[in-house]
């Protein structure tokens, strides 16, 4: 059981608190984010000294793994303005115990912390590789526990008549929501939202607050106007640490907002290196099997997406069209300008070693010559390669599987090529496509290793034919839509103007592309002029143009490296815009720096050093999608070639 500490011990404790807070202060420890203790006089969080004490105190009772008697004096913190408290206690990054509790006709504010920490130490105690310690080495387990404290400050009531409409008026990670019955409040954490993964599942997670209140599951509406059910929103102070004996810093959604300062071409070269090492990291086994398991030596390139909080990858090993489009970056970062040579080799060594593996077709593989998309991808990353000085060339059985996906090309574009119109329907992301591909984003990716094709000396089709499927693939998608098709019809374009130079690139199409995108840009303000959180903005938001809340994720990885591709093209980006387009051009690096893991967000995952240089699907979403890393690799490439092409200093 959790010991309680003698009176005399934690006065020893309070007035050490004082003291350290003291030292805090006077040295000017960066405890708080400047950003943060600004808002803290705005009426609607905790007093910001208050939340440190409570904070250092706790620390100390994590420390001891004791607390003192509830009746005691010292149980009592004072937390004034505080509606609800949130505690996690993590080990190497695993949460291994936390809780939360609000403000209610049997909790005061003063008590919130003591009830929250005696929780969670509880659980902790409850884990069998704790319980099975000893006592005297049992006692120092907290010592070895890193703390969150996350304070909630006043309630604000919220308007919607269901929670999805409830959930739109949140910001994932960053808001917390709370319902309240008479003298009984249920919250939901952010923060603890955040250690589950759950933030985006907030509209969920809300009707599961309903039960704790001992009301029926039946529609918003319907609790409000029989319950007298109040819907809250409120904001947090959360303070983190990233080892148990280092000083607490606060964080913005459990991160830190990346300055625009902070993008220049050196840091951007070292995102570069962080998240080819991350990737590389990522080849089959990976850490996954036992040095005897029988699947160990087997070629099966990169693994799936990355459960950070599960530390899994689900699929185990990824599809073919993302292990060749892995393929592709690579090739193409083993021959960009403005990249250090090893880097080029290492690279170029990856994305044979890729394809190689990807011939091989083991025990639950599917073969990649049954994807078009798969094929595609194999075709550019085999021409990149080939366009790289003393390359190396993979070995025979890869070969033939280039040769192969060449021919599948060929094969699907002949089926395609002849009909004026695609099949009836439309496909699932809005756009047309010729009939023998799902989307029209598919279309023009095999078009752009088509293109490819003729530029080696294929004859099967002529340039007139890809032309005129690309003009077909532009005139069928929804103006809307044409963000889908990034960044391959840029690419398809552009190497089309090199196959017929008289032709040239849609200019005006893409231009129209970026323009619309661009309006998307996440600025300072949202569309109800209100302020937008640091952390979103310079990404894109592609979604619902009519949601009121802007909310950009690493999707915008896919508009942003075609744009990079036009910052080079004196058609695409004129002399005289090019100095706005890179500084746009910041604006979207600073965004996908914000969602990459750094050492700010290491502490956070339980394995840090899996999870490190990857990018995150969203600023709120810890997973880490292969398709998103590939891109943000491909976004990163392109940036560095326009970059040094255009001899622009950052």
């Amino acid at each position: 059981m959790i010991r309680m500490l003698p009176q005399r011990h934690t006065s020893r404790c309070r007035r050490t608190t004082l003291w350290i807070l003291i030292a805090v202060l006077l040295a000017g420890y960066p405890v708080l984010w400047p950003a943060t203790i600004a808002r803290a006089d705005d009426g609607r969080l905790p007093d910001a000294e208050q939340v440190v004490l409570a904070y250092l105190t706790a620390r100390e009772w994590v420390n001891a793994f004791a607390m003192p008697e509830p009746r005691a004096r010292e149980s009592r913190v004072p937390l004034d303005d505080a509606s609800g408290l949130a505690v996690i206690l993590r080990h190497n990054g695993r949460v291994v115990g936390s809780a939360a509790v609000s403000v209610s006709d049997r909790t005061e504010p003063d008590m919130l912390l003591r009830r929250a920490l005696g929780r969670a130490l509880g659980q902790v105690l409850g884990n069998p590789a704790v319980a099975n310690l000893p006592e005297e080495i049992r006692s120092e387990v907290g010592t070895h526990l890193t703390l969150e404290l996350e304070v909630a400050g006043a309630l604000e009531p919220l308007a919607g008549r269901s929670f999805s409409r409830i959930a739109e008026r949140l910001e994932p990670g960053l808001h917390g929501v709370a319902l309240r019955r008479g003298g009984r409040v249920g919250m939901l954490f952010p923060a603890k939202l955040r250690a589950g993964n759950a933030a985006d599942q907030i509209s969920t997670r809300i009707a599961g607050l309903v039960g704790e209140l001992g009301l029926p599951q039946t529609e918003l509406d319907t609790l409000r106007r029989d319950h007298q059910v109040g819907v809250y929103r409120f904001d947090t102070t959360h303070l983190a640490q990233r080892s148990p004996a280092e000083f607490p810093f606060e964080t913005d959604r459990g991160d830190r907002p990346v300055d625009l300062d902070e993008i220049t071409l050196d840091r951007v070269t070292a995102m570069t290196g962080r998240l080819m090492e991350h990737l590389t990291g990522r080849l089959w086994p990976g850490g996954e099997t036992a040095e005897d398991h029988e699947m160990r030596d087997a070629a099966l390139g990169l693994m799936g997406d990355y459960r950070a909080v599960s530390d899994r990858f689900s699929p185990l090993f990824a599809p073919p069209f993302e292990q060749a489009l892995g393929a592709y970056a690579f090739a193409r970062l083993s021959g960009a300008d403005g990249i250090d040579g090893a880097w080029r080799e290492t690279a170029g060594a990856f994305a044979i070693t890729l394809l190689e593996e990807l011939a091989v077709i083991e025990e639950g593989e599917a073969d990649p010559i049954d994807s078009v998309t798969a094929c595609a991808a194999i075709v550019l990353a085999a021409s990149a390669l080939a366009e790289v000085e003393d390359a190396p060339e993979p070995d025979l059985r890869a070969q033939r599987m280039i040769a192969a996906a060449g021919d599948e090309i060929i094969e699907q574009l002949r089926r395609a090529t002849g009909r004026s119109r695609p099949v009836a329907g439309l496909p699932d992301d809005g756009a047309a496509a010729p009939p023998a591909f799902s989307t029209a984003h598919d279309a023009t990716l095999v078009v752009a290793a088509a293109i490819q094709l003729i530029r080696q000396g294929r004859e099967e089709l002529r340039p007139d034919e890809l032309r005129a499927m690309l003009d077909l693939i532009w005139s069928e998608t929804a103006e809307p839509n044409h963000v889908s098709l990034f960044p391959w019809i840029v690419l398809a374009e552009r190497e089309f103007a090199e196959i017929d130079p008289e032709s040239g690139p849609a200019v005006d199409r893409l231009r129209s592309v970026r323009s619309l995108v661009e309006a998307a840009r996440v600025g300072d303000r949202d569309r109800d002029d209100h302020p937008v959180p640091w952390d979103l903005r310079g990404g894109f938001a592609l979604g619902d143009p009519e949601a009121r809340r802007l909310r950009p994720t690493a999707q915008m990885t896919r508009p942003a490296a075609g744009f990079a591709m036009m910052l080079r093209d004196e058609a695409l980006t004129p002399a005289g815009e090019r100095e706005e387009a890179l500084e746009a051009h910041r604006r979207s690096l600073r965004f996908l720096k914000q969602l990459s893991v750094r050492p700010e967000l290491e502490w956070s995952y339980p394995n840090p050093g899996r999870a490190r240089g990857g990018i995150r699907a969203a600023v709120w979403d810890q997973n880490q999608p292969l398709a998103a890393q590939i891109m943000a690799l491909l976004l990163l490439v392109e940036a560095h070639e326009s970059i040094h092409a255009l001899g622009a200093e950052w």
